[in-house]
C-alpha cells in the first residue's frame, strides 16, 4: 500500500474515533447490592418499597446493609416479603421505608470503620408521630421521598457507630457499647458506600416506651399516670433529664407514699415539666459548659461540663443521648427539683396515708384550709380508710352542720407531740361551741405504757384521744398527724 493510502486510511479512522461520545462508567449502590448474593432479599424489599430511584437520585450515600440472614430474622421484613404483590398494605410500606432510611446516610463516609471513639451519623429517617385516628388526607410528598419534618425538630434521626477489640459495631451506644457488628468490609463506589451488618437496625421508639423498658427508671415508670406517659410518647421534640431510681428513694417516705397515690397526678406532671425542655435537641455535644436549659415549666437548669463529665443543675448524666422517635433522653442522679419543693402540706400527707375518705369530706365541707394553710399548725386525728371500713364507721352527712363540727373536733391547735401529751389531759380543739359562750370544745388524751419483753427497755407508749387508739406514730409535716 502506499504511503499517502495508508495515512488517509489512518487519518479517517482517528476522525470517527474522535466523533463518538466518551462513556463513562459509575458504580451505584444498587450495582454493589446486584454484585453481592448475601443482599438479594435486601434488592427485592428495595424494589417491592419503590426505593430503588431514590437511591439512584442520591448525589453521595453510605448505606448500612442487613444482609439475607439478617432480612430473615426480621419478622418485619420476612412476612413483607413472604406477601404477593396483591396483599401489600401502604401503611405497612411506610413502616419498612422508614426502617430502610434509617439504614442510610446522604453522604459517602470518608471512611469506615470510624478510628476515633463513637461517631454520629445522621440518616434520612425523619420520624414522625403518628396521625390518630388515621387521616384520609393524601400525604404531603410520595411515600418513597425522605421527608424532613416530623417529631424532632426538622431533624434526622442519628445513629452511632465505634469499634470495639478490633470489630466494628454500629447502633451503639453513647459510651460505644451493645450495637450491631458488621458483617462484612466496607465496598465503595462512585459516590457510595455499602457496609454489610449482622442485623435489621431497628429504628428508636417513643420517649415513653423507651422510659418504660429501662430499669434504672422502674420507679418513674411505675408512679407516672397513665396520661402523662402518653403526652411523653405523643409530644414532639424533648429533651429529657429523668431522675434514676436511687435519686426517689432519696425521698421521705411519705412523700413517696403520696407521688405513689392516685392523688398525686398534678404534682407529677409539674415534676416531669420540670425535667423536659422542647425545643432544640439537647444531645450531649450541645450541652457547652456554664450553658442554661429552659424546661417546659420555666426554670432554668444550670449545665456544667468538662473533659469527663456533664452535670445539671449539679445532678450527674448518667445514661447520655438516648434517641427517641420523638426526643432524647437522660438519667441523671438526682432531682432536679428547689430545695423544699417536694415537701407536702398536711393534706397530701393524709392521703399518702389512706386517709382520703377524711380529705374529701374536709373539701366537700370547704375546710380545707385546716390542712393546706402553711402557715398554720395542727394537730390532726385523722382516721385511716381502711379503719373506717373495718369498724364500720362514718361521719355525719354531707353538707350537714352536724359533719363540719365532727370534722374540726378532729383539730387540736398546735402541734403536740408525744412527749408533751399527758395521761388525762384536755386539749382544746379547733371546734368552737355557742353552748360554751364561745369556747372550744375539748377532747380528754389518754396515755398508758405496755410492758416491755426485753429488760431494761421502756415500754410502748400507747395513746388514746377521746377513747379512741392513736395507730402506730405520729407523722411530721407542717401539722403532727395521729392516725
Amino acid at each position: 500500500m502506499r504511503p499517502s493510502k495508508l495515512f488517509a486510511l489512518l487519518f479517517g479512522s482517528l476522525v470517527q474515533a474522535s466523533q463518538n461520545p466518551l462513556t463513562t462508567y459509575s458504580t451505584t449502590l444498587v450495582d454493589l447490592l446486584s454484585a453481592d448474593s448475601d443482599y438479594t432479599q435486601l434488592l427485592r424489599l428495595l424494589q417491592r418499597t419503590r426505593l430503588i430511584p431514590t437511591l439512584n437520585k442520591l448525589e453521595g450515600s453510605t448505606f448500612f446493609a442487613p444482609t439475607n440472614d439478617a432480612i430473615q430474622r426480621y419478622s418485619l421484613w420476612n412476612d413483607y416479603l413472604s406477601f404477593p404483590e396483591s396483599e401489600l398494605i401502604d401503611n405497612v410500606n411506610e413502616r419498612i421505608r422508614q426502617t430502610l432510611f434509617y439504614h442510610i446516610l446522604n453522604y459517602t463516609l470518608p471512611s469506615f470503620p470510624p478510628t476515633g471513639g463513637v461517631e454520629i451519623y445522621r440518616t434520612l429517617h425523619f420520624p414522625r408521630i403518628p396521625v390518630e385516628p388515621p387521616s384520609g388526607d393524601p400525604p404531603p410528598a410520595p411515600p418513597w421521598v425522605p421527608l424532613p419534618g416530623g417529631s424532632l425538630n426538622d431533624e434526622s434521626q442519628r445513629l452511632r457507630a465505634a469499634v470495639r477489640e478490633g470489630k466494628a459495631y454500629v447502633s451503639v451506644d453513647a459510651f460505644g457499647e451493645q450495637g450491631i457488628p458488621t458483617a462484612k468490609d466496607p465496598v465503595s463506589g462512585t459516590n457510595c458506600m455499602l457496609i454489610g451488618i449482622h442485623e435489621v437496625i431497628e429504628p428508636p421508639s417513643s420517649l415513653a416506651n423507651i422510659i418504660r423498658g429501662n430499669p434504672a427508671l422502674s420507679y418513674l415508670t411505675n408512679i407516672l399516670p397513665e396520661a402523662q406517659m402518653k403526652a411523653l410518647e405523643i409530644t414532639p421534640g424533648l429533651t429529657v433529664f429523668l431522675p434514676e431510681n436511687k435519686a426517689w428513694n432519696r425521698l421521705p417516705r411519705v412523700v413517696r407514699l403520696y407521688l405513689e397515690s392516685q392523688f398525686s397526678n398534678a404534682d407529677l406532671k409539674w415534676i416531669v415539666g420540670m425535667h423536659a425542655a422542647a425545643g432544640k435537641l439537647g444531645y450531649t455535644t450541645r450541652l457547652k459548659d456554664a450553658t442554661k436549659i429552659r424546661t417546659i415549666e420555666g426554670n432554668k437548669l444550670q449545665i456544667n461540663a468538662t473533659a469527663d463529665t456533664i452535670t445539671v443543675a449539679g445532678s450527674e448524666l448518667r445514661q447520655r443521648d438516648v434517641y427517641a422517635s420523638n426526643g432524647v433522653l437522660h438519667t441523671v442522679s438526682d432531682l432536679l427539683l428547689p430545695p423544699g419543693s417536694l415537701r407536702p402540706d398536711a393534706e397530701k400527707y393524709l392521703l399518702a396515708l389512706n386517709c382520703s375518705t377524711f380529705v374529701e369530706l374536709l373539701r366537700s365541707s370547704n375546710l380545707t384550709s385546716l390542712v393546706t394553710d402553711v402557715d398554720a399548725e395542727y394537730t390532726i386525728l385523722a382516721p385511716r380508710d381502711d379503719v373506717l371500713e373495718i369498724t364500720g364507721g362514718s361521719f355525719p352527712d354531707e353538707g350537714t352542720d352536724e359533719l363540719k363540727r365532727s370534722l374540726k373536733y378532729h383539730f387540736i391547735p398546735g402541734r403536740w407531740t408525744t412527749d408533751r401529751l399527758k395521761d388525762g389531759s384536755l386539749l382544746e380543739t379547733e371546734l368552737v361551741e355557742v353552748g360554751l359562750a364561745g369556747g372550744r370544745q375539748v377532747l380528754d388524751v389518754g396515755v398508758s405504757t405496755t410492758i416491755s419483753s426485753k429488760p431494761g427497755k421502756d415500754g410502748r407508749k400507747e395513746l388514746y384521744f377521746g377513747g379512741a387508739g392513736v395507730i402506730g406514730d405520729p407523722s411530721e409535716s407542717l401539722s403532727l398527724l395521729y392516725e
